[in-house]
């Protein structure tokens, strides 16, 4: 038992005031039969037991609710945006399971602000380099510096279509935070499907050559065609990203089982550590090479491969990086769970380790296709770096507390909890039955004392009882009244 502290073990704020009732009583009864046994009036002895009760209850209540005083000032502070308050509890009870969900909300705020000051470091960023360039470039046509050769007009063209691609990442994410995102599922060829991503993928100008491959040649799918495109698309043009000039990057489309059927991309690149293997998929997350993303593109393909009931993971590669995405044949139209409940993502802070690679046989296709492509893009300029998410302690998930002890749980079936809220001002009602028992303690001859305080005490269990209207309850009342009055009836008949 903690000195300080010496209730933080008790798992109910309940189960703390009917203590602090016991204590106060006993030590109310100590104190007064300790002074009348020295012969000492009552009248002497009254302060010293009242003095006595209230310091034990003040002894056993510290730490009950100092969690919410600090909890006060750490809203107060959170307020104007000082989101590193944390509050420190050491129970088990109801006040400690609030403290450590205000921490944990507190880590929630504390992420969902660093995400925001990524999202205008990063959008700004990237929106005031095509636009820089776009506007030095009129400038020059304005002035009759350049003419407007083709290409200088499609230079232009490029800006103005990297501002779109942003601008579309961005509507994608704002679509999954509003939980509108409806598939409109439809027969999907694979083979056409990658080629038309490699080609796209092509005219990004930079000296890659890209490779794809269907097995079976005929693959066929059941997908939402643009959500399915727009996977691939982010996922070929990530790979070009990352693949030094004059790699190569590597699209294999596979059918594994009845059921699912694979796509992997890989490129030449420098490789993604297991330390990024699960930050690359969150918004805004970039490796440890800087190669000019925004951080969004992974994000949005693992919002659809979630949306067709799949997944993606980064599995290890003797070169550059593998991603691998396994998605269902013919996926369901309801929406996973987690993509209805949660509408607006929590930042998350994890650690993952790399998935390893399962060998697998499968079988051989009749005929494949393979179709090599080469091009050239001008480099996109790198986003500034955003620092991790720090870790933060306290429980995981969403809110976590203890759960009930043994005693609770027991007593739980005949005195259940009203609402799980602490009640504070039931400890100064405790206090005070204490303060009672010390000043009717003298009067104890005639029973006075004992019944008094029996009354009491039942009064305030009565109060914060659950079924407190219910008969039985009120006929246990009643039973109890009589039984208690019975030494004052009785001593009164005596004398």
């Amino acid at each position: 038992m903690n000195p300080d502290r010496p209730l933080d073990g008790v798992t109910s704020i309940k189960l703390k005031l009917g203590l602090l009732v016991g204590a106060s009583v006993v030590a109310t009864v100590l104190v007064a039969a300790i002074g009348d046994g020295a012969g000492v009036p009552w009248w002497a002895s009254l302060p010293v037991t009242a003095g006595a009760a209230v310091g034990v209850t003040q002894w056993l209540a510290r730490g009950m609710t100092s969690p919410l005083r600090a909890m006060t000032e750490a809203a107060r502070r959170m307020a104007v945006g000082d989101y590193g308050q944390r509050v420190t509890a050491t129970s088990s009870d109801e006040v400690g399971q609030l403290a450590r969900t205000f921490n944990a909300m507190a880590a929630d705020l504390a992420g969902a602000d660093l995400e925001r000051r990524r999202l205008i470091a990063t959008v700004s960023h990237e929106l005031r380099t095509p636009l820089t360039a776009q506007r030095a470039l009129l400038e020059n046509l304005a002035d009759g510096v350049t003419r407007p050769d083709p290409d200088t007009l499609r230079a232009a063209l490029a800006q103005a279509e990297r501002l779109s691609a942003l601008v579309g990442d961005l509507l994608d994410l704002s679509r999954i935070d509003a939980g509108v995102a409806p598939l409109g599922l439809a027969p999907v060829r694979v083979g056409d499907l990658l080629a038309a991503a490699v080609e796209e993928a092509g005219v990004s100008g930079r000296p890659v050559r890209l490779r794809h491959r269907v097995e079976p040649a005929d693959l066929t799918v059941t997908a939402d065609p643009a959500r399915l495109a727009q996977l691939v698309a982010n996922l070929a043009d990530n790979a070009v990203r990352h693949s030094p000039p004059y790699g190569e990057v590597r699209l294999h489309a596979r059918r594994e089982g009845e059921d699912r059927w694979v796509l992997e991309v890989g490129d030449d690149g420098p490789g993604i550590s297991a330390a990024d293997a699960e930050r690359v998929f969150e918004r805004f997350g970039t490796g440890s090479d800087q190669a000019g993303g925004t951080g969004l593109g992974l994000a949005i393909v693992r919002w659809v491969c979630e949306l067709h009931g799949g997944r993606v993971e980064v599995v290890p590669a003797t070169r550059g990086a593998l991603l691998r995405v396994t998605l269902p044949v013919s996926p369901s139209t309801e929406r996973p769970t987690h993509l209805r409940e949660q509408r607006t993502p929590t930042p998350r802070v994890t650690t993952t380790a790399v998935t390893t690679e399962s060998t697998s046989t499968t079988p051989s296709a009749p005929a494949t296709q393979e179709t090599p492509m080469s091009t050239a893009v001008p480099p996109a300029s790198a986003a500034p770096a955003a620092p991790p998410v720090p870790p933060t302690a306290g429980p995981v998930g969403p809110y976590g507390g203890g759960g009930p002890g043994p005693v609770e749980t027991a007593l739980s079936r005949v005195w259940p909890e009203p609402d799980r809220r602490p009640r504070v001002g039931v400890v100064g009602a405790a206090a005070g039955i204490g303060l009672l028992a010390a000043l009717t303690w003298p009067y104890r001859g005639i029973g006075l004392s004992t019944s008094l305080v029996m009354v009491a005490t039942g009064a305030l269990m009565w109060v914060v009882a659950r079924h407190r209207r219910d008969p039985w309850t009120i006929g246990g009342g009643v039973l109890a009244l009589l039984l208690a009055l019975v030494a004052t009836l009785r001593d009164a008949g005596e004398s």
